[in-house]
């Protein structure tokens, strides 16, 4: 790739998913030397395995709108925060499995690239939060399943920034209803919620009124996703008619 990179100027996307020997070094060549690239994929490839190699004295790529970078076991907050000072106006960003970021490296991605718009952190098993310093100003689609986010985590985001949220899924089993309550009340315009394998929603048993008043207080809403203990539960055939007048499946 070092010496294929300076004869790739007009690309606008490339896929090296599964190249596994290629490092971030890869990727600061390409977005140094190809001006026009607006699409990166390199998951399952070894980004942090070189950290050093020169994030320092790459020019600022500011095409780059689309990144996975997912199931890589190098990848590290110093090297997130590398790439996105190259990239820094990143709207797309795809790091599935990556369980060596933490919440300090999210928090720093969003403060460097404030204009994400999609962030999908699916099974990142060391998140607990996105941080505090004020980033993902503009995002509207957050995928977090398998993560480590909870009601503290949950509040702290939606407080930030959940004005603009239109889809969240959150299959994670320690959020509760408390988590769930303060996101319906900061996130106005969601559209689509899944929360399929969140085990603790009203593990206790007692009454759980969070969906109707998601459902009727929030005419944005167009589909709910329940998980498996509480579709029983919590919907009859009536109400899941009900709530499809309303404009939302639930299921």
């Amino acid at each position: 790739m070092a010496l294929l990179a300076p004869l790739l100027r007009e690309l606008t996307a490339i896929d090296l998913g599964s190249c596994v020997n290629l490092t971030e070094w890869t990727f600061f060549r390409l977005a140094e030397n190809c001006p026009r690239m607006e699409e990166v994929r390199m998951d399952i490839t070894k980004l942090g395995s070189r950290f050093g190699s020169g994030s320092n004295f790459v020019k600022k790529n500011n095409r780059i709108r689309f990144l996975d970078i997912s199931l890589d076991n190098h990848l590290n907050d110093a090297t997130l925060r590398g790439i996105g000072a190259v990239c820094p106006e990143l709207r797309e960003v795809v790091m599935r499995h990556c369980w060596r970021v933490s919440d300090s490296g999210i928090d720093e991605l969003g403060r460097i690239c404030p204009r994400i718009r999609s962030l999908d952190v699916y099974g990142c098993g060391s998140l607990k939060n996105l941080g505090s310093a004020g980033g993902f100003g503009e995002l509207e689609t957050l995928r977090a399943s398998a993560s480590k986010i909870g009601d503290e985590g949950l509040a702290m985001a939606v407080r930030r920034f959940g004005e603009r949220l239109r889809v969240v899924e959150l299959e994670c089993t320690v959020v509760t209803e408390e988590g769930v309550g303060e996101m319906m009340r900061r996130c106005r315009r969601l559209k689509e919620v899944n929360l399929k394998y969140c085990r603790n929603l009203c593990s206790g048993g007692g009454e759980c009124f969070w969906l109707a008043r998601m459902v009727f207080s929030s005419p944005s809403i167009r589909r709910i996703t329940l998980p498996e203990h509480l579709r029983s539960r919590l919907t009859t055939e009536k109400q899941r008619e009900l709530f499809l007048r309303h404009g939302c499946v639930v299921r």
